[in-house]
Order: C-alpha cells, then sequence, then structure tokens
C-alpha cells in the first residue's frame, strides 16, 4: 500500500538569469536608486548596519507534564524588510521533527529594529539560528478524539547570523514582485515567460515517525528550474516536520522538467512545489 501521494503546485515567482555566483558584497538590487531604498536589498556590514531582533516572549506552556523533552536546532534564511518584519523565510537546516513548525513560527512573529544606509531603513538578508525546547501534549479535538501537539517548554534561543550572498542568490531571496513584461506597440507582450512543465513523478516515502504518529499535510518547497530543466537551489519554506521535509527534498532532487522558456529560449525560474503526504 502506497503511504502518500505527491501533488505539485507550479507558481512561477522569478525568471531572472542564472550569473556566476560572486562574493563580492553587493550595492542595492540591481542597482535600484536611493528614492526605493525599502525595495532594495543590502548585505549587513559592508554597507548596511546590522538588524537588532527586539524583545518578546513566545508563548510557554507552564501546564505541560513533560515526561519527554524535546530539544532541537534550526537555521533559516530571512530577509530583515525595512519595516522590520522577516519575509521570504527559508530552512537552512532543519531539526526533522515537529520542532520546525515551531522555529518558523518563532520566527514568523518576531520584529526587528531595521538595517540602516545612510541613516535610511533598508533590507537585508540574515539567518537565525533558532534553538528550542519543548513537549508533547495531549489534546482533544472538538470530536473528543485524543491528538497530541508539541508545545514551548522554554523561550527559543536565537542567534542572528550576517549572510554574504552572491548576486544570484540576492535576485532570488528578493521581494516577489511579478516579473515585467515590455509589450510592442499592439499591445502583444513580447517576452513572456511560460512555466516548466514537469517531466516525471516521484514518489516521496513517509518517515517512520510520521507513519507512526499518524501525520499527514502539506510541505512546500521552492526550486529554481535551471535551463536544462534540473532543480537547483531547494528550500523547505513551509515545513511538516517528522523527518518527513527531508523525504520531501529527496524526492524533489529527482524531479526533471522541460524549462521555462522565453522568446524560444530556456532560463531559469523559480517555482514552489507542494508535497501532500496522506496515509491509505
Amino acid at each position: 500500500m502506497r503511504g502518500q501521494r505527491i501533488i505539485l503546485s507550479l507558481l512561477l515567482v522569478s525568471s531572472a538569469s542564472v550569473r556566476a555566483q560572486s562574493n563580492t558584497p553587493a550595492s542595492p538590487l540591481n542597482g535600484q536608486p536611493e528614492s526605493n531604498l525599502n525595495r532594495s536589498i543590502f548585505i549587513a556590514g559592508p554597507n548596511a548596519s546590522v538588524p537588532e531582533l527586539l524583545p518578546a516572549d513566545s508563548p510557554v506552556s507552564e501546564a505541560v507534564n513533560c515526561k519527554k523533552k524535546l530539544t532541537g536546532r534550526a537555521v533559516l534564511s530571512f530577509l530583515v524588510d525595512a519595516t522590520g518584519s522577516p519575509r521570504n523565510i527559508a530552512f537552512e537546516e532543519g531539526s526533522g521533527s515537529g520542532l520546525d513548525e515551531l522555529a518558523y513560527k518563532t520566527l514568523s512573529a518576531d520584529r526587528f529594529k531595521p538595517a540602516t544606509h545612510l541613516g535610511a531603513p533598508v533590507a537585508v538578508p540574515m539567518e537565525d539560528e533558532i534553538r528550542l525546547e519543548a513537549c508533547p501534549k495531549e489534546t482533544k479535538s472538538s470530536g473528543g478524539d485524543d491528538g497530541a501537539e508539541i508545545v514551548l517548554s522554554a523561550q527559543p534561543k536565537q542567534k542572528l547570523l550576517r549572510m554574504t550572498l552572491a548576486q544570484e542568490e540576492l535576485e532570488f531571496a528578493s521581494f516577489p514582485d511579478t516579473p515585467k513584461i515590455s509589450r510592442d506597440q499592439t499591445g502583444k507582450s513580447k517576452d513572456s515567460v511560460s512555466a516548466p512543465v514537469p517531466l516525471n513523478s516521484v514518489e516521496s516515502l513517509y518517515s517512520d515517525e510520521a507513519r507512526t504518529k499518524n501525520i499527514s499535510g502539506v510541505c512546500f518547497i521552492s526550486l529554481v528550474v535551471d535551463a536544462n530543466g534540473m532543480p537547483r537551489n531547494l528550500r523547505v519554506i513551509r515545513p511538516l516536520g517528522y523527518g518527513l521535509d527531508q523525504k520531501a527534498l529527496e524526492a524533489a532532487r529527482k524531479y526533471r522538467f522541460k524549462p521555462a522558456m522565453r522568446n524560444g529560449t530556456p532560463v531559469p525560474v523559480m517555482i514552489t512545489v507542494e508535497v501532500n503526504f496522506r496515509l491509505y
């Protein structure tokens, strides 16, 4: 019996061409003018100050009879935008358990004193190393069914890390604006980009932990389909935990595509892949 099935949801996000990587710190992304600093991305350190995490308390359960303490570590990359909010959160490292979801929720709720460039707030890419302590907590559904959830038993410990990104990585971390499409005098698009087409279907296996605990849900992965139809730069952007994120990544690395096309030429694009885990 198959444990689950995969549903792919392909969303065209970016049509930027892949360029050779460079370790040289970048100026504002794509040379945007100073008047658009709130939409530009700087590197913290050489071109902008480092953002500061503002004090906040995460909800910690005090009524947990913790028979088995859970500890774990996750590293997430993200943008601190000009308002001090985290955006474009993606996992760099996960614990492979339900703690990943708590790490994602922790960072999503964080607020920052934003970085500045020449006195003006700007967006910068950062990483957050989050260490968590949690416990399983028994729950009951509205129908009276027994269940369990993982709750924090102590405040998360967070360590902000600066990122030095290549220009290619900056483009794929950029604000998710709709790509600009030029048109001729008739109004017809001259350089529209077609979506990549999946050429195969790869089954993602259940982890032992998720199967034992009867876990179901959807894991979202962002990846770049390169000009050869190969998946690159895979990242979990909405985790499930319980080892399912790693299983989803292992399957996604085997995907093959007919690449996106612009004016008859294959181009790299970023897409989102939806991996749906269901037990039957």
